[in-house]
């Protein structure tokens, strides 16, 4: 039996929690996940089974990707209140970030049918049917969510998501159009519109629209996850109109390694207008990059900066200065030291005839689209032809990757003997041709000027536009898109079909990449559709 005493404990207790509990929340929505979490904690140690605070902790715990984590808490919280629609919703988004789609439906339909009238919830049910690939069952989500509440943007971008993921481009930028019209005092969608635009090849537009808004210097709708957010650095960010000459400028890098060597060129471009350019990149770049230019000082991200001016993010560039991918330089030179590349020529041995290609299936894990844009490496080397010499440029191997050298071999790995970027382009300097997913490799290969095939996906990244096989970016690159269907095995066709009528061709033609040779190397489809 309850004493009184024990009551009133448990009373105070519970008002204590009660007063904590707004705070928290405020943390919880700032971005403050670590003191949200100790109250939290703090909380359930006085009172386990309080119901919003596991729901909560789940939460918190979706937010940081940890998805079994929270599939804990909100079971937790679910023996409590089984029926609790909000719950069952945050159960089925727990589900998704697994991408276990069908139970994540299962969940988010309860939720829908206990709360028929949430628009939250029927958008959570079209990003389920989104990310498995139900296009026109998310779209039919995100329409039902708009005739709930048909004055909330939340419906709208939605829809602009999935029209982008249907090649609906036209119609998804329209959707942005309309937002930014509608929502003047607001700009977070040009982070929506703007790439689109960008994949569409309509650069004026895009410099019309950051120029209207003054929000070139804030612009970071390129920058994938996990380094969107912008770096606080004390000092003014450059802007158009600041004279350069005699002003040290810092340029960064927010984004990934592919972004930053595709961008290299513009800090040559600050660099030849008058700044004393300091450039600052991932360590892993560090070595590669240290003598590319006299006039720029490179130091690794993480390192003490030299004194500067200003400062400038080395991907809004373009933006700021209004160039097109047609009006860029080309890729700078990377000097290589010959000792480094004679070292990676005597670890490959000998050649012996046959076509030395190296590749790469898959990028950072932690990208936003790594499901679309990487690939099971069993299914590239499945797909190559026999007589080539295939040689693994990924320092990393997935574990669920491992097991595929098991078909080939005779595949050269080396692993965690390319220490970085240098060694890489080192390694790449002694091949005829690299085969890439969209990730940094394959810029790197590019960059050295190396014949560069990359495997697109049907939704692409901006810089590779849409329906092209060549990049303005890029003389060497050519690039191999997926169909509608989304399936890398078409695209494997293709490239298998070139690989092998390139490794037909002389030797002598190869080398140096001349006219001749990329004219004996003309794409085996290209070559059946002349017939």
């Amino acid at each position: 039996m309850t004493t009184l005493a024990q009551s009133v404990r448990a009373f105070a207790f519970q008002l204590l929690g009660d007063w904590q509990l707004p705070w928290a929340v405020r943390m919880h929505r700032r971005g403050q996940l670590a003191q949200a979490r100790r109250v939290y904690r703090r909380i359930l140690a006085r009172i386990p089974r309080h119901f919003s605070v596991l729901q909560l902790m789940g939460l918190l715990e979706l937010t940081r990707m940890r998805y079994d984590r929270a599939l804990a808490w909100l079971e937790r919280a679910r023996e409590i209140k089984p029926e609790d629609p909000i719950l069952l919703g945050h159960l089925g988004c727990a589900y998704l970030g697994q991408r276990r789609f069908a139970e994540a439906e299962d969940w988010l339909q309860k939720a829908r049918a206990l709360r028929p009238d949430d628009m939250s919830i029927c958008i959570n049910l079209g990003q389920v049917y989104l990310h498995a690939g139900r296009l026109e069952a998310a779209l039919a989500c995100y329409q039902e969510a708009q005739r709930l509440a048909p004055q909330h943007p939340r419906p709208l971008v939605a829809q602009g998501w999935a029209l982008r993921d249907m090649r609906r481009i036209d119609e998804a930028a329209q959707i942005f159009r309309d937002l930014i019209a509608r929502f003047p005092g607001q700009g977070q969608w040009l982070t929506d519109l703007v790439p689109l635009l960008v994949m569409s090849g309509k650069h004026p537009e895009v410099f019309a629209l950051l120029r209207e808004r003054r929000m070139a210097a804030h612009f970071d709708g390129l920058i994938p996850p996990p380094h969107r957010r912008l770096r606080a650095l004390g000092k003014p960010r450059w802007q158009p109109g600041v004279p350069l000459g005699g002003l040290t400028l810092l340029v960064h890098t927010e984004a990934g390694f592919g972004d930053a060597l595709q961008g290299l060129r513009m800090a040559l471009v600050m660099a030849d207008r008058g700044a004393q350019v300091v450039l600052e990149v991932w360590p892993a770049l560090l070595r590669l990059l240290q003598a590319v230019d006299p006039r720029i000082t490179v130091v690794a991200r993480g390192s003490t900066l030299p004194p500067y001016d200003r400062h400038v993010d080395l991907e809004h560039l373009p933006f700021l200065l209004e160039m097109a991918p047609d009006q860029m330089p080309p890729p700078p030179p990377l000097v290589l030291p010959a000792p480094r590349v004679a070292a990676w020529a005597e670890r490959l041995g000998p050649r012996d005839g046959r076509l030395r290609v190296g590749f790469a299936c898959t990028g950072n894990p932690r990208h936003g689209r790594d499901v679309d844009r990487s690939m099971r490496l069993a299914h590239f080397l499945n797909a190559m032809p026999q007589g080539v010499d295939l040689v693994c440029l990924q320092r990393v191997i997935r574990p669920q990757d491992t097991g595929a050298f098991a078909l080939r071999p005779e595949v050269r790995v080396f692993g965690e003997q390319l220490a970085d970027f240098a060694d890489t382009a080192a390694l790449i300097e002694n091949l005829d041709l690299v085969i890439s997913v969209d990730t940094g490799v394959a810029h790197l290969a590019a960059s050295l000027g190396k014949p560069t095939w990359i495997m697109v996906s049907y939704i692409p990244d901006p810089r590779w536009m849409l329906d092209r096989d060549d990049s303005p970016w890029y003389p060497s690159v050519r690039l191999y898109r997926q169909g509608p269907d989304a399936r890398w095995g078409p695209v494997l066709k293709r490239v298998a079909a070139d690989v092998s009528a390139r490794a037909q061709a002389p030797r002598a033609l190869l080398e140096g990449h001349s006219t001749e040779a990329m004219a004996v190397t003309m794409s085996a489809t290209e070559a059946q559709s002349c017939q």
